[in-house]
């Protein structure tokens, strides 16, 4: 892949971070508040609440997945690894790379397509 273009993605990568960052610190006060709301409210209200911040828990916890997934991507640039899928690198091969089209719909991938589609089988087997 051409410097040029891995640094375009660099710059996506900086933007999704920087946006996963925000939008994780807005859910964590938005819980905190919500929290502080339900300790006052009825039982009705109470579950409702319960169950808004179970949903926004859950909703963090995929952005923050996805953040650390860009921050490991950001670091592979940095090491001059990006873009090699790990799966076919840790079974004892060079490891293939991650397609240029993928990257650019998902350039926090790990894997490359085929890899990741033999993950997906497993853990859908299992």
């Amino acid at each position: 892949m051409k410097e040029a273009q891995i640094q375009k993605l660099d710059r996506l990568l900086a933007t999704m971070e920087q946006t996963l960052s925000a939008r994780l610190t807005g859910e964590i006060m938005q819980q905190t508040q919500e929290g502080l709301r339900q300790v006052s409210s009825d039982d009705g209200d109470s579950a409702v609440l319960a169950e808004a911040l179970e949903v926004a828990s859950m909703l963090g916890v995929n952005d923050a997945k996805t953040l650390e997934a860009v921050r490991k991507a950001r670091k592979k640039i940095k090491d001059g690894i990006f873009g090699i899928c790990e799966m076919s690198l840790h079974a004892g091969g060079k490891g293939h790379a991650i397609s240029q089209d993928r990257l650019q719909v998902i350039p926090q991938a790990e894997n490359c397509i085929d890899c990741q589609k033999k993950a997906e089988v497993r853990v859908a087997k299992s």
